[in-house]
């Protein structure tokens, strides 16, 4: 096992601080996996690494005159199930008794700091890799038909602008998505509604910083609102900077980018040659499930715990974990914008 070296651990915290602390860091890295709609709890027992999402679909359009005096026929809802998979993920840190005597302060909070941050961030890559390339797809700068042949058509020029975000929004409404109305905490491995109406009536959005520099500076996105300006009448989502025409931008650092510059154009993760290519998302709601973080929680190793593996008492761990499963229910309700960032933002 390897050994971290220059770490200390005070035993006389109580774990419930470093559990606070780990959560509070965890929480806001979170941004991808706040938008999951039809959140479930993981099933014990028989058949517990399978989970499945609800998605109804909608009612035959009903265009007759009803005759008078006659009872309604009623007709059946009916559904498409949709099956996921649940997964583990850990990590860990090893603390050695030499650094524990050695360095200044508590570390052991640094490290707990250190593992929610990588915890946040490797459960949100997580999500953003299940649910990006799944939408429907979006060339920014790009008249012919949209197929995977087409990114090398991608101008270079092409940056996300108002006319693209008005674009995706218009593809969810031909689409009759819905607007997200709610906002899920992740919290001691329970999902808690934390923002009720929270996206309500607004698409929502997640954007990389070079895409949210270039958006801001469309000289015709004068309708842009800084998040600081309605944080008081409106609940935030996480990441939330602003919205615009319908939208809410979530930034995030780990928003996707395809950064393989001398990729062919012949599948969506293909780059155009002169460019990085950022994918912005715009999703409505149900455009995935996720299911709730079950246990997510830390745990703390002091020296000595590990009995005879560690006869000398040398070696104490903190360590994270968590499982969960997420799932694209119905890629109509998002749109991946694919688009090229300013010269000035790379």
């Amino acid at each position: 096992m390897s050994v971290t070296t220059r770490t200390m651990m005070t035993e006389t915290i109580k774990n419930r601080y470093y559990d606070e602390l780990f959560l509070t860091t965890t929480e806001p890295k979170l941004v991808h996996t706040q938008l999951g709609q039809l959140n479930r709890t993981v099933p014990q027992g028989e058949n517990a690494f399978s989970i499945f999402w609800t998605r109804w679909k909608p009612l035959a359009d009903k265009t007759t005159a009803s005759a008078e005096g006659v009872p309604t026929t009623a007709v059946n809802m009916s559904a498409v199930n949709i099956s996921g998979t649940v997964s583990q993920y850990d990590n860990a840190i090893s603390i050695s008794d030499l650094l524990a005597l050695t360095s200044m302060g508590d570390i052991m909070k640094d490290a707990v700091a250190q593992l929610a941050q990588n915890a946040g961030v490797s459960i949100d890559k997580i999500v953003r890799n299940a649910i990006v390339d799944q939408g429907m797809l979006q060339l920014a700068g790009v008249t012919t038909k949209k197929v995977a042949t087409n990114w090398s058509a991608i101008p270079r020029t092409a940056v996300l602008s108002i006319k693209e975000i008005r674009k995706a929004t218009r593809e969810l409404r031909k689409m009759d998505a819905q607007e997200p109305d709610s906002k899920v905490s992740m919290s001691q491995g329970k999902s808690v509604s934390t923002n009720a109406g929270a996206g309500s009536g607004y698409w929502v959005s997640v954007i990389s910083p070079d895409s949210a520099y270039d958006l801001q500076g469309d000289t015709a996105t004068g309708a842009w609102a800084d998040a600081n300006r309605y944080a008081g009448a409106d609940k935030l989502f996480t990441g939330e900077i602003g919205k615009l025409y319908g939208v809410r931008f979530l930034e995030s650092s780990i928003a996707k980018v395809h950064s393989d510059k001398n990729a062919a154009a012949t599948s969506r993760s293909a780059i155009v040659a002169s460019g990085v290519i950022h994918e912005t998302l715009v999703v409505g709601q149900n455009y995935f499930g996720i299911t709730k973080l079950q246990n997510l929680q830390t745990f703390i190793k002091p020296f000595g715990s590990a009995g005879t593996a560690d006869p000398t008492n040398k070696i104490a761990t903190a360590g994270w974990k968590t499982s969960f499963g997420t799932k694209v229910l119905y890629s109509g309700f998002g749109v991946s914008i694919f688009h090229s960032v300013g010269a000035n933002a790379e």
